[in-house]
Formats: structure tokens, sequence, C-alpha cells
């Protein structure tokens, strides 16, 4: 009587282990599937702005804009005011988003936070922000199933 108690809390503690393995597998499996989606929409965001370079396909909403103008006390040599614009860190040389801007917005896109830092301009951006909240369903899908 004694060994059948014994076999049966040793098959409880395996099936809790092996239910705890699988949880974090889960974990693990939702975890680089949505990081790994975010880097790769990061880098199709980060190429659609060089197809039509005339278009920027993400618009940057932050509160300093690249026209701010600064006024300076220190004087130039023919004696006016010294005026100085306020570039963006998320724009590189070209006027377009950085990579780094780029991943910004597939992340707040991804994890469907929208701060609304960025904002898609064009329809090309739309239709691969719609596919990246179809990659965020589909994701959350696989890992509960």
């Amino acid at each position: 009587m004694v060994q059948i108690l014994d076999i049966i809390h040793k098959s409880r503690k395996i099936a809790h282990n092996s239910m705890k393995n699988k949880r974090l597998n889960l974990a693990r499996n939702y975890l680089f599937l949505t990081l790994g989606s975010t880097f790769i929409f990061a880098c199709i965001y980060y190429c659609v702005q060089y197809i039509n370079p005339h278009t920027k396909s993400i618009k940057s909403k932050t509160h300093a804009q690249e026209t701010d103008i600064i006024e300076d006390d220190n004087t130039e040599e023919d004696g006016g005011k010294k005026h100085t614009n306020n570039k963006q860190s998320f724009n590189d040389n070209a006027n377009q988003l950085s990579f780094f801007a780029c991943l910004l917005f597939s992340l707040v896109t991804q994890t469907t936070v929208g701060f609304a830092w960025f904002v898609p301009t064009d329809n090309t951006t739309r239709i691969i922000v719609f596919f990246q909240l179809l990659s965020v369903l589909c994701i959350t899908t696989y890992t509960m199933l």
C-alpha cells in the first residue's frame, strides 16, 4: 500500500513539473515570436520608406519639430542673431526615419500600445501595420493552443 501511495505521489510531481515546463516553453515561444516579428516588421518599415523617397511613409509626431528655431545670444560675423535648427534624433541624413525609430514604431505597434509618436501616412505602410496586427493575433493564438 505504501508503495502505491509513493508511486501516486511521484507521478503527481512529474505531472506538476511537466505542466510548469510546458508553461515556461509557451512563454518563451511567445516572447521569441513577438520579438522576432517586431524586428522583421522594423526591417520592412525601414525598407518601405526608400521605395518612394518623396513620400514619407511614417510621420514623426514629437514635440520638437525640425522647423523649431532656437535663438542664441551669440552673434555671427555680420552682427545678426545665430539660428540653429533642432534636429530630430529619429531622422537620419535623408530625412528618413532611422532604424531605431522604425524598431520603436514596430514595437509600439506589436504591443498594441499605440503612443502616436509615429503615424503611418501612406497606404503601403498602413497595409504593413494591418499585417503586423494580424501577426499579433496569430502569435497569441498559436501560443495559447
